[in-house]
């Protein structure tokens, strides 16, 4: 018991976001008993008309970004991505069995672009950040498996936490080194090196 309140720490600890220039990725925990984590209102990851489940069959389009354009909180931005992993388990060992849902998703509404900088070259910058979200979600996946077998405290602290910097670092890594995607080349490696990553954890997907 006392490991599963660690982890579930630990996720309280992912609800805080950073807030990036171009784009934005948001990490969220959240469980089935909503006393667990004292949150209200407990979100599902039954597909929504607010929220889109990352699918290798379902590409972002423009129509996606619903939310209104915030110039003067993001003055220098074009577009923002809000891309979530969202956790969802049963109270007392969401472990058990394999309870322990993860699901990366987009957020429709928090997300938006500037109509006249709209751009298929844009969009597919935007997509990126969803499948790097995607990609850690697997890789979160794949620490929750060995979880499940064999864990102590130390190393649900250490492994998780280090999956969340990388996740942080990966995402801004990503807008620096492709200028927010108006470097063809730097996007174009970013965009062969994820879809390898992705390939790798394929068994996490």
């Amino acid at each position: 018991m006392k490991n599963i309140l660690l982890l579930i720490i630990f996720l309280e600890m992912l609800l805080s976001s950073t807030k990036m220039k171009f784009s934005e990725s948001i990490v969220e925990g959240y469980f089935i008993e909503k006393d667990l984590l004292k949150i209200k209102n407990t979100k599902l990851h039954k597909q929504s008309f607010t929220e889109i489940e990352w699918s290798s069959n379902r590409k972002l389009s423009w129509e996606d970004f619903r939310g209104i354009p915030d110039t003067i909180k993001f003055p220098e931005s074009i577009a923002i991505t809000t891309s979530s992993i969202h956790f969802k388990g049963a109270y007392p060992n969401p472990f058990k069995n394999g309870k322990l849902s993860i699901k990366a998703v987009f957020s429709m509404y928090e997300s938006w672009v500037i109509f006249d900088d709209k751009s298929d070259a844009l969009l597919e910058h935007e997509q990126l950040h969803f499948d790097i979200t995607e990609l850690y979600a697997r890789k979160i996946r794949m620490v929750v498996k060995e979880i499940e077998t064999s864990f102590s405290e130390e190393e649900i602290l250490q492994t998780l936490n280090a999956v969340k910097i990388e996740y942080k670092k990966r995402q801004e890594q990503y807008d620096e080194e492709t200028q927010h995607g108006r470097d063809k080349r730097s996007q174009k490696y970013w965009e062969e090196l994820i879809k390898v990553e992705l390939k790798k954890l394929e068994a996490y997907k």
